[in-house]
């Protein structure tokens, strides 16, 4: 009789395991099973799933990607949810260089030394050392007060190695020396070493110069640098610059500087910033000092 009930109870048991079998509302077995019913566990790249969570199969929760690990949170299997907006931290300069001279600061200093007898011999040994066409194009030659003349080459910027820390003294800083003439030389600072998530989705870019300049000093030109390449969209602001040493702020938390922005584009060492300064009178000299410039990524995270 106890024999009897016995295989009646495991009759029923293979039946209800039958049934769940049949039932297609119940998980199987696992895909990654391999031979012999082990669990072989599947990686994220295996279930082409980017970020967020899934199970690999055997019954663990796997993270992928770092979308959700950059301010999201889990929003399903293969997406995160979208993360409140977020800056990255401000990064300075670490390389400045003139856009008009790519010669060394000896070479440019030893033009301002040469006899002329006209300016295109002034135009001509600029290019020899390292000047551009634009560069070049505005040398002049001047009477030396001694019976000859003298060539004098456009205004470059200069102590561009100092744009790496913040200096006490002005004197120590890069700098320019500005005059009235049709030429302006561009300063490109980059190497910002950013580091924006992968899944970023930018919204903005704020550019901060640590500034100062003698009188009649203003911008004359504030522009970002993509991939290499001066942009477009002009920031230059029409205030001049103080005497006093300061903090000054270009674009926003909503300002794209009119281009499209990945995060591999803002963290390669060519994004940058390009600028020059402006004198605003017809005669005589001014100086310009530029100590650091730093860049703030505002941004948020989604993972579609």
């Amino acid at each position: 009789m106890i024999a009897r009930s016995l295989f009646a109870a495991l009759v029923a048991s293979l039946l209800m395991v039958a049934a769940c079998e049949d039932d297609p509302s119940k998980p199987g077995p696992s895909p990654a099973a391999g031979a012999g019913g082990a669990c072989e566990p599947m990686t994220c790249k295996d279930q082409g799933i980017d970020c967020g969570e899934v199970d690999n199969g055997c019954g663990e929760m796997l993270r992928c990607g770092d979308a959700c690990g950059s301010g999201g949170q889990g929003g399903g299997a293969t997406q995160c949810a979208p993360a409140e907006p977020t800056t990255a931290p401000a990064r300075t300069a670490r390389r400045a260089r003139s856009v008009g001279f790519s010669g060394t600061s000896e070479a440019y200093s030893e033009l301002f030394t040469l006899a002329c007898q006209n300016m295109s011999e002034c135009v001509e040994a600029c290019e020899k050392v390292g000047g551009q066409e634009a560069m070049c194009a505005a040398s002049e030659c001047l009477p030396n007060g001694a019976g000859s003349s003298d060539c004098v080459p456009a205004p470059i910027w200069d102590n561009l190695e100092s744009i790496q820390v913040e200096d006490a003294a002005l004197e120590d800083m890069t700098q320019i020396v500005l005059v009235s003439t049709p030429y302006s030389d561009v300063m490109i600072v980059d190497q910002f070493e950013l580091e924006v998530p992968e899944h970023a989705t930018v919204s903005g870019l704020t550019v901060e110069i640590l500034r100062a300049g003698d009188e009649n000093v203003a911008d004359d030109s504030i522009k970002i640098v993509k991939s290499g390449r001066i942009g477009g969209a002009e920031r230059a602001l029409p205030d001049a610059w103080t005497s006093q040493l300061g903090w000054v702020s270009y674009g926003g938390k909503d300002d794209l500087w009119g281009e499209t922005w990945t995060a591999a584009e803002l963290n390669a060492e060519d994004f940058g910033v390009a600028l020059s300064a402006a004198y605003a009178l017809p005669a005589g000299n001014t100086r310009a000092y530029l100590d650091q410039v730093r860049v703030t990524v505002h941004y948020s995270v989604t993972c579609e």
